[in-house]
């Protein structure tokens, strides 16, 4: 099947226009403008919460209060944002949204990164956790020689999309997009309520990262057929990369193997991509690095 196109330039509600369907890309669903309607319904309502919305109480904590707005929204799961797209925004379709301060090139490899995770069955089921929660969770992006990490108080994961991680034996590398799985894991972690016990101090740092690989880290690992860590604490280093999907394994000559080489001109360090993984769906064209 070819791949589908879209413009580079967002044209609707700052998204991308899908040229072979002649419809506007949304993430999790697709806007007709002939019609001015969704293709499918929105994914975030259900009987829980089209009366009442995500936040159903009031401020003395006991009274229901129906919400104007999620009874509008849900009214018409094909309509977009309340049929008022200039007053109103839904970023991805669901609830995590990317940063405002966003490059373009750092919104690329997160979509890449998704469309690469989506594969991992594990990955599916902790991303519906994510979208599925009234909890927002926005994605930051950083560029210093630092993978990822989640802020539980601002509900903010950030992440350098080049940057993965060396594994203990100093050769297995693994890709940046595993640092987002992990990042995401907390975040699914808190919203489960799992953080509590560690806010409480019935359980340790070492525990909650161990449930996190576990849980979601190791198997999606394992699934998308990458290298993964033995314990939270298996990695030797972190190295720069081309793109958020790379992995592979990190070549380091010592000083004294140029001797036997005789190759002067080849680098100590190096990377060798190993993920035979291209994306399907190119949203625009990453700027050149």
């Amino acid at each position: 099947m070819a791949p589908r196109l879209f413009v580079s330039k967002p044209v609707y509600s700052s998204e991308y226009f899908d040229l072979s369907s002649g419809t506007y890309y949304l993430r999790f669903r697709h806007y007709d403008p002939a019609t001015s309607r969704m293709l499918s319904p929105d994914p975030h309502w259900h009987p829980g919460n089209m009366i009442y919305g995500d936040d159903p109480l009031s401020l003395n904590g006991y009274t229901l209060v129906p919400n104007i707005r999620a009874i509008r929204q849900s009214g018409n799961l094909y309509a977009y944002c309340m049929n008022n797209p200039i007053m109103f925004i839904d970023p991805s379709g669901r609830t995590i949204v990317l940063s405002p301060n966003a490059t373009d090139e750092q919104k690329y490899e997160y979509w890449r990164s998704i469309e690469y995770l989506m594969q991992s069955a594990t990955f599916k089921t902790l991303y519906s956790i994510l979208e599925a929660s009234s909890m927002i969770i926005t994605m930051s992006f950083h560029t210093s020689l630092t993978s990822a990490y989640y802020n539980p108080a601002k509900q903010t994961i950030s992440w350098n999309p080049f940057v993965a991680l060396v594994l203990g034996d100093g050769v297995s590398v693994m890709s940046a997009a595993m640092a987002l799985a992990h990042e995401m894991g907390h975040a699914a972690q808190h919203i489960t309520g799992y953080l509590d016990g560690y806010y409480d101090g019935k359980l340790t740092r070492a525990q909650v990262e161990a449930n996190n690989l576990s849980t979601y880290e190791t198997p999606i690992a394992k699934e998308l057929g990458e290298f993964w860590r033995k314990n939270y604490g298996d990695y030797s280093k972190q190295i720069r990369t081309n793109h958020s999907t790379d992995w592979g394994v990190y070549h380091s000559m010592s000083w004294w193997s140029y001797f036997w080489s005789g190759d002067w001109n080849k680098p100590r360090q190096s990377f060798e991509n190993l993920n035979p993984w291209r994306p399907k769906l190119t949203i625009g064209a990453a700027p050149p690095r």
